[in-house]
C-alpha cells in the first residue's frame, strides 16, 4: 500500500436543508371521583353515615390510584416523557410532557389504561365496604 497526494480528486457533498423542529407536547390530568350516590329515600341519620363511608371510600380510592400512578412512574423508565404527580386532597394533578408525540401519546394511554384498572377493581367492590 502506498501514500501520497492525490492529484485529481473530485469531492461532492450533497447538502440536504434539514430542519429542526422541537416540539414539546404537555398535558395536565386532573382525576377526582364523583359521587352520583342518591339515597333521597333514606332517613336522613342513614344518609349522613352512607354519605360519610362514600366520602372516606372515594379518598381511599384516589389513594390507590395515587399509589399505582406514582409506582408505575418511577419503576419504569423515562422514555423522554417528565410526569410529575400530586396528590391533593379531593383529586391528583398528573403532568406529562415529552418532546416526541408518539412516546407522549403511549404515556398518557398507559396511565389512563391503569387508573381505569385501579377504579373498575376498587370500585366494583365498593359496595360490599357500605352498610
Amino acid at each position: 500500500m502506498e501514500f501520497g497526494n492525490a492529484v485529481n480528486v473530485n469531492i461532492r457533498l450533497q447538502a440536504a436543508h434539514t430542519i429542526l423542529t422541537l416540539e414539546n407536547y404537555k398535558a395536565n390530568f386532573c382525576i377526582f371521583f364523583k359521587d352520583s350516590f342518591n339515597s333521597s329515600s333514606l332517613y336522613f341519620e342513614k344518609k349522613d353515615l352512607i354519605n360519610n363511608q362514600r366520602n372516606i371510600l372515594i379518598k381511599k380510592l384516589l389513594n390507590a390510584v395515587y399509589v399505582a400512578l406514582k409506582g408505575d412512574i418511577y419503576s419504569s423508565p423515562n422514555f423522554d416523557t417528565v410526569i410529575n404527580i400530586s396528590l391533593m386532597d379531593d383529586y391528583i394533578i398528573l403532568d406529562i410532557s415529552s418532546n416526541d408525540q408518539s412516546k407522549f401519546r403511549a404515556s398518557i394511554s398507559s396511565f389512563l389504561r391503569l387508573i381505569n384498572l385501579v377504579y373498575m377493581i376498587l370500585h366494583n367492590n365498593m359496595d360490599d365496604y357500605i352498610t
